[in-house]
């Protein structure tokens, strides 16, 4: 772990476009770019390519990655199911050279529930500063809902089980029906009573000492009861989780500033209020726009002087590390 000054030395070499050049870090995809940018200040941060042709996606960065073609990556599940596929093993060998994200993507990071709490807390409200915002709350239950289920899927995943793959997962734990408006309103029961049929039917296919061996790996490897979220696979996190609670909190707002309309207000005034309601939300309600936004140019930046983030500092530290190469 970098010491304090030190760690606030480097974050603030972050905000600075000054600095030199170190050379070249590789990325899997461009709209990977701004954040390695970031982070990777003392770099060049582009796309690998040969013979004047962009190659993209991780493999390929894998197989060149050395002291000498440095890259940055999401950690995919590569760094929790270390035997689950070939490029598994080359990022366990090479990881002295790649910068990586620990969760599963960079959505993870952008999504996260402290990120996504006080996005919550500073926009999508207009009348009403007192909404209720309970986004760690159903998160944090959630991925203890996860946990146990989770870890036996990835157990099996890892041990290359070919019954079991991600997809399948995801189609698993889905809202579904109105699962989703019950979760926003801190009823889980449907949703865990479900979650615990998956889970006794993957423990029909456990081997108990394996298991415990690689229960063991997992916490080592920082996932554990409040971090089940950052190793759904990212963009399932982001559009099949995150978008529709937040979708569906916001609604419940708009519900409840019509509602506060409705009581304050009366005749034009009235009318004139609830489109201002109605056309304030269609206007600030780009989620996707808007949590991106949030994230490059308030959280990421106060996350290096705070270190309330989980992930952010360990990757920082790993820059650091990469700039004492020799």
């Amino acid at each position: 772990m970098i010491g304090n000054q030190q760690y606030a030395a480097t974050f603030s070499s972050i905000k600075s476009h000054k600095q030199k050049q170190q050379g070249v870090i590789y990325i899997e995809d461009i709209t990977d770019k701004k954040f390695w940018e970031k982070i990777a200040t003392q770099h060049f941060v582009q796309l690998y390519s040969e013979q004047g042709r962009a190659i993209t996606g991780k493999s390929k960065l894998l197989e060149i990655c050395s002291k000498n073609n440095l890259i940055a990556i999401d950690s995919d599940f590569d760094l929790i199911c270390p035997n689950h596929r070939r490029e598994s093993v080359i990022f366990s060998e090479k990881k002295a050279f790649i910068l990586q994200t620990y969760a599963h993507g960079l959505e993870n990071l952008i999504f996260s529930p402290e990120c996504l709490y006080e996005i919550l807390n500073q926009n999508f409200k207009l009348y009403l500063e007192d909404h209720n915002n309970n986004i760690q709350k159903i998160i944090q239950n959630l991925t203890e809902i996860w946990f146990e289920p989770y870890r036996k899927f990835l157990f099996l995943m890892n041990s290359q089980h070919t019954n079991f793959n991600h997809n399948d997962w995801i189609t698993k734990i889905k809202f579904q029906n109105t699962e989703c408006q019950e979760i926003v309103n801190l009823n889980f029961s449907t949703y865990q009573e479900r979650l615990e049929e998956l889970n006794q039917h993957l423990e029909q296919n456990i081997d108990d000492e394996k298991y415990h061996l690689f229960c063991d790996w997992l916490s080592e490897h920082y996932f554990d009861r409040q971090q089940v979220y950052a190793f759904i696979r990212c963009h399932d996190w982001a559009e099949s989780f995150v978008l529709p609670i937040v979708r569906m909190i916001i609604s419940n707002r708009i519900k409840k500033e019509i509602d506060h309309v409705n009581e304050n207000f009366q005749g034009n005034e009235l009318i004139y209020r609830k489109n201002q309601v109605n056309n304030y939300f269609k206007d600030n309600c780009n989620i996707k726009t808007v949590l991106h936004s949030y994230f490059y140019h308030s959280y990421l930046p106060n996350s290096y002087s705070n270190r309330t983030d989980f992930f952010l500092p360990k990757i920082i530290e790993d820059y650091e590390q990469i700039l004492k190469l020799p």
